[in-house]
């Protein structure tokens, strides 16, 4: 999913300050590497540093003990939470390979790690989130098959179909990077980044073919349907819930949908559920979306959005990765009787994996 400003130093390297003249936005730098100017004032890189390393701990906090509960508490390891783990690893890795990297290019506009590196965390940086985006779509129709058809859950939701989702989420994010891994992003724009780019940045830029494509396919189309689909799941879950309501006020024995109190009591978690996956939708919509659409902006506009911006926006979108695990553990009560468990006593009661949440 990662497609920003972002571009290759090994297309610097016939600049003009391999020639001996140096650019006018080229620099040398304490470290004895040739970058770009800073675009944070020296008086607040430390506070941003401090932030960004806050950020980072918290995204391996968060992303861990989602993995811990899930691997210990035999509750949490249903079907469904097969897709809430991956997820989490894609978050916790984006957290350990994409965000510490990353922050030292934001915060001191210098690549420290080789131009080998380089290369490898483009292609970790767009795999990543694009895997997380998928997992969004994989859980999306989770939800839309256990509200919409919960009589027939069971038997169109099983092993094998989770199996399938999730080979096609990883292979397809991986499909999605070939383009950079094969230079094809820099197909007729190679002379301008030589032009902007200075040996020993990290900085991505890309043509408008795969900005355009990569924009859609990577976000707004799957955003698209998971918002189509979540609108579904919203109108009948409404109705469900009236009679939830009902049933809970004594106003129902067996309803007329011929729902047991078993059955109301199962579906009612399958809601609470719902709502959490909604809310966790919504976020990450709301922290890749102005960095999606600056992304298709901004060849159009001879690409001359700041580096400041892009940095803060794509920041932005690595810290959905942060976000998602305290969404669990604050809206899934289930979740969040694990974790409290996990940080209590009670962690070491004999039979505690079994309990109920």
């Amino acid at each position: 999913m990662y497609m920003g400003k972002y571009a290759s130093p090994a297309l610097a390297l016939n600049s003009s300050v391999q020639n001996g003249t140096f650019q006018s936005h080229c620099v040398l730098t304490q470290f004895n590497l040739v970058c770009r100017q800073p675009t944070v004032p020296p008086e607040y890189a430390e506070i941003i540093l401090i932030a960004m390393i806050m950020s980072i701990i918290l995204n391996m906090f968060g992303n861990a003990l989602i993995i811990a509960a899930i691997l210990y508490f035999k509750q949490l390891q249903v079907l469904p939470n097969v897709f809430t783990f991956s997820l989490s690893v894609a978050d916790i890795l984006v957290g350990v390979v994409v965000m510490p990297f990353y922050m030292n290019q934001c915060v001191y506009n210098c690549w420290f790690y080789g131009h080998a590196f380089c290369k490898v965390h483009h292609f970790l940086h767009a795999f990543l989130p694009t895997a997380s985006t998928m997992h969004l779509c994989c859980i999306g129709y989770d939800r839309c098959l256990a509200i919409c058809d919960p009589f027939h859950y069971q038997e169109r939701f099983t092993r094998r179909t989770a199996v399938i989702a999730l080979a096609a989420t990883w292979l397809g994010s991986l499909l999605y990077v070939v383009p950079i891994m094969l230079d094809w992003i820099v197909i007729g724009i190679k002379e301008m980044v030589a032009e902007r780019t200075c040996p020993d940045n990290c900085i991505f830029f890309t043509n408008k073919v795969f900005l355009s494509c990569g924009a859609f396919f990577s976000f707004v189309l799957p955003m698209g349907i998971m918002t189509v689909t979540y609108a579904k799941i919203y109108r009948i879950a409404r109705k469900q819930a009236h009679s939830i309501g009902a049933q809970q006020h004594g106003m129902l024995g067996q309803t007329a949908l011929g729902f047991n109190k078993q059955q109301w009591a199962a579906m009612k978690r399958e809601h609470n559920a719902t709502k959490t996956v909604s809310i966790i939708l919504g976020i990450f919509m709301i922290c890749w979306a102005p960095f999606f659409g600056t992304i298709v902006i901004d060849p159009y506009l001879n690409y001359t959005t700041k580096p400041v911006v892009w940095e803060m926006l794509n920041w932005i979108g690595h810290v959905n990765s942060a976000i998602n695990p305290f969404l669990y553990g604050g809206f899934n009560r289930t979740f969040r009787n694990a974790i409290c468990i996990i940080f209590s006593r009670r962690l070491l009661q004999p039979g505690i994996r079994s309990a109920e949440l």
